[in-house]
């Protein structure tokens, strides 16, 4: 049985046979092109789930070609096929959002290696836009339904919250995750029970749920511990070895947390059996997290819904998920926060990261943490030293006074830099400037973090080219903040008024 189809060009008969044949040894379905202008239509007609390509023969039309395609096709990852004389096209390649970039000779492992990531990265790209088409109709869903009811809307009983709006963030829940089972447990500390008082998805009459004790089961314990749990499967989760409940689960992964009022646990949200065999992850967890707070704020505004305008409900939904996923797509914070971490860690003064640019003309200032380095240095002899391999300010004199430049106002009495590698392309440098204590440096560590920025900074790159649709969120998500603040003072000046 095929794995996927892979659409393949390369000029050059020899390559595109050599991988054709691995990639049919790997039991994938191989489309091969013959040319560049019929590959828009081969990928609309065989479906591929990834396309390698060499580039690099275009010349001047390699740019207007990637973009075409991540315009047309924004969940088709392409591999780059780089002839070992062109090496500087790897940065340009990066930042226009390819995927991968493959030095000639090719190397069996690593096609097979690079591709089989590949279509992870499709198939997870899929899924987002399934996610974020949903997380649409759950928005429209929810503001046909409040539409129906703003000219009676119910109260909010603060003791078992029934409301309409927490019943719809469940439903919602329900969609956003693909889940069977969502329930919503009341807790009442004065029997030191909880019962479940509200749940969606393949849902049983409540009734049927018997009460249990605060730190019984999961959810007990989750009450107790006032934290939100995440897990991917329990069957080799410490914690819940011996629940007497973990096998009422059809799935082995789940996520339960706490809403808090007046920083009491007042109830908690758990969603267990995922539809598809898969398993729930971290970043379904912060999704998850918000619409636990968004539970949290209706229980909050109980006593003041009866006279809210229904938009103000829908309001804030679209705010949790718009918000969510504004977080999700803007990785570029991670670089940022990498630095700052191994600057700690080195104690040093300040760091700074630089990459080449894509006509190695240039060095140009990516990411930086304390202090303010140059926004970029044209590219030279000198420089290339930082590129190659790790240097100090022993390396030479004219490479420390180079260096001495990078930032003003501070004096340098010593730095340490280690090159950023894609592979065995090279991208750009790390530098430290000032360090306190160097017996603490350890380059083994420092070449495990360089592997690690060099994955963040290509990933950046990547949502930055195919994450486009979070500008209109954060767009939408702004005209929201100014529509919730006047709501609030609306609200204060009722309240007020009562």
């Amino acid at each position: 049985m095929s794995q996927g189809t892979i659409l393949v060009y390369d000029r050059e008969i020899f390559y595109s046979t050599y991988i054709e044949d691995i990639l049919l040894g790997e039991r994938y379905r191989v489309v091969k092109a013959c040319s560049i202008s019929e590959i828009p239509e081969l990928i609309k007609n065989s479906f591929p789930y990834v396309f390698l390509c060499d580039i690099s023969e275009l010349n001047d039309g390699d740019l207007d070609f990637l973009g075409m395609i991540k315009k047309n096709f924004p969940t088709l990852p392409v591999i780059s096929i780089v002839s070992s004389d062109k090496k500087e096209l790897v940065v340009r390649y990066i930042r226009a959002g390819v995927f991968d970039c493959i030095e000639k000779p090719i190397i069996k492992e690593e096609l097979i290696l690079s591709v089989r990531k590949a279509i992870e990265f499709s198939i997870y790209k899929q899924e987002e836009i399934e996610r974020a088409s949903k997380i649409k109709k759950i928005a429209k869903g929810t503001e046909t339904l409040i539409q129906a009811s703003r000219k009676q809307i119910p109260d909010i009983p603060l003791k078992y919250p029934g409301s309409m709006l927490i019943q719809s963030i469940l439903d919602s829940i329900v969609i956003a995750f693909d889940a069977e089972k969502v329930s919503l447990s009341w807790l009442d500390r004065e029997k030191k029970k909880y019962y479940v008082v509200a749940c969606a998805g393949y849902c049983m009459d409540i009734k049927l749920f018997k009460p249990r004790s605060i730190g019984e089961g999961i959810i007990g314990y989750v009450a107790d511990k006032k934290e939100a749990i995440y897990v991917s499967d329990i069957s080799i989760d410490g914690r819940f070895k011996t629940s007497p409940f973990k096998n009422q689960y059809k799935s082995s992964s789940f996520m339960c947390g706490p809403v808090i009022f007046n920083n009491e646990v007042v109830a908690v949200v758990s969603i267990s059996d995922r539809k598809i065999p898969k398993p729930y992850s971290e970043e379904d967890f912060i999704l998850f997290k918000s619409f636990i707070a968004q539970i949290a704020f209706a229980i909050e505004s109980a006593h003041m819904i009866s006279f809210l305008e229904a938009s103000f409900r829908r309001l804030n939904i679209y705010k949790e998920i718009s918000s969510y996923i504004v977080d999700m797509v803007d990785t570029g914070d991670i670089l940022n926060k990498i630095l700052i971490s191994v600057t700690r860690y080195l104690n040093s003064q300040g760091s700074a990261l630089y990459v080449m640019d894509e006509n190695k003309e240039n060095f140009i200032l990516e990411a930086k943490s304390f202090l303010e380095f140059r926004e970029k240095f044209v590219y030279h002899e000198l420089l290339e030293k930082l590129i190659i391999s790790p240097q100090d300010h022993k390396s030479s004199r004219p490479l420390f006074n180079a260096v001495s430049k990078f930032v003003d106002g501070v004096t340098i009495r010593d730095f340490i830099s280690f090159p950023i590698y894609m592979k065995n392309f090279p991208l750009g440098f790390l530098i430290f400037i000032n360090i306190s204590n160097r017996e603490g440096v350890d380059f083994e560590t420092m070449q495990d973090i360089c592997k690690l920025i060099s994955v963040a900074l290509k990933n950046n790159w990547l949502y930055k080219n195919l994450c486009v649709t979070a500008d209109e969120l954060v767009r939408v998500n702004k005209e929201l903040e100014g529509t919730n603040k006047k709501l609030i003072v609306e609200i204060a000046k009722k309240g007020v008024s009562k």
